[in-house]
């Protein structure tokens, strides 16, 4: 939990690369929510990461596969 408010806290300033590590590091420290992955999807779909961003709710849509978010971002990815 701590590597995902850090990570929110970085991007709030704008320092996405770094937030990105710190959400990375939430991932594998156990995030249970898989938050993390939403971030992770949405900072790669900011900097033109379509296919990476796609890989991130692919995996998210394997938690929450009823999710109309998740599957609205995929399209939009897709549409990208």
């Amino acid at each position: 939990m701590i590597s995902f408010n850090i990570g929110q806290i970085l991007e709030l300033n704008h320092q996405d690369v770094s937030a990105y590590s710190f959400y990375q590091d939430s991932l594998k420290k156990g995030d249970k929510s898989r938050l993390s992955l939403l971030k992770l999807a949405f900072l790669d779909y900011k900097q033109h990461e379509y296919e990476q961003s796609l890989k991130h709710l692919n995996k998210l849509r394997k938690y929450y596969p009823r999710s109309n978010l998740v599957n609205f971002l995929i399209g939009v990815n897709y549409i990208h």
